[in-house]
């Protein structure tokens, strides 16, 4: 009966050691999951708000150059043109960072993680 209980516990090890594996693994992959979902609610959020931040762009620039027909019929010179011209070129600024951090952003998402590399510099 000794050498049955051995084995019995052996192959108990061996299952426990088997599911604690694959458990592991389970979540590992349950982390990378959800990493890789908010790297998406981040891209999407991020596209949102160039959305939304390149409808402004063209309102302004719409009203601005209403203003500016505006100006031209009534050959008189608005003080408030060179504010919405100002706001435009801000909001256009603007669009131009986000964009440009959204895009980095998603080619940091497009990495491989096994490609990436720690660098160190000195």
């Amino acid at each position: 009966v000794p050498i049955e209980f051995v084995t019995n516990e052996a192959v108990n090890e061996e299952m426990d050691y088997s599911l604690v594996r694959a458990t592991t693994t389970a979540t590992s992959l349950d982390a990378e999951q959800d990493r890789d979902d908010e790297l998406k609610r981040t891209k999407t959020a991020q596209q949102t708000k160039i959305a939304g931040l390149d409808r402004r762009v063209k309102k302004l620039e719409k009203k601005q150059s209403t203003q500016e027909n505006i100006v031209q019929d009534e050959g008189i010179e608005d003080v408030s043109e060179e504010e919405v011209v100002e706001v435009v070129t801000t909001a256009k600024m603007i669009i131009d960072i986000i964009f440009n951090d959204a895009q980095v952003t998603i080619a940091i998402a497009d990495i491989p993680i096994s490609v990436v590399k720690i660098i160190v510099t000195t």
